[in-house]
């Protein structure tokens, strides 16, 4: 919940307003963050320098760092919604912009790290876990706009980008 609040952050901001340095510098309000979610005890000292990691990790990352420019029609935190089967689905997409190709991409960010080997087996198993998830989120997107649509997870601990083209069927 933190990492995501401070990626919308930054791109609030601008990317080119943050650094390494910067991320540091916010300990305080992390933890802050951290305790009003009941994060307490030791279990606030690995979260907080778990958040710090995941951001410095996506400000060190070409990857990351793209997906939090400044692009055209870009969005954090955008509410999108659809009616499927008469009933009314709500939406919010991590991160959403328009591409320097003219393609709506649609990341969800997964907080989540592996530790140990067969990471790309853990990519491959996420993608299989959230596909229908961001499939959802391209077919509501697909209702506001006619063009080609992207969707992917990235991972700020292990700063990997999963992405794919969606089956706008399956939703």
């Amino acid at each position: 919940t933190v990492v995501h609040q401070w990626l919308h952050q930054i791109t609030e901001d601008g990317l080119e307003n943050w650094s390494t340095k910067e991320v540091t510098s916010n300990s305080t309000c992390y933890r802050n963050e951290l305790r009003l979610l009941g994060v307490r005890g030791q279990d606030l000292k690995w979260a907080m320098e778990r958040v710090i990691r995941a951001l410095a990790q996506v400000l060190e990352d070409p990857q990351g760092r793209w997906i939090l420019k400044a692009h055209h029609r870009a969005n954090s935190e955008f509410r999108v919604a659809m009616v499927k089967d008469g009933l009314l689905r709500q939406f919010r997409l991590d991160r959403t912009f328009i591409d320097e190709e003219g393609v709506r991409w649609i990341v969800d960010y997964k907080t989540s790290s592996h530790e140990g080997g067969a990471t790309k087996d853990f990519l491959e198993s996420e993608v299989t876990r959230y596909r229908y998830q961001l499939n959802s989120y391209a077919s509501a997107m697909s209702n506001i706009e006619d063009r080609d649509i992207r969707v992917g997870l990235y991972f700020p601990l292990l700063q990997a980008l999963e992405s794919w083209e969606p089956d706008l069927n399956d939703r």
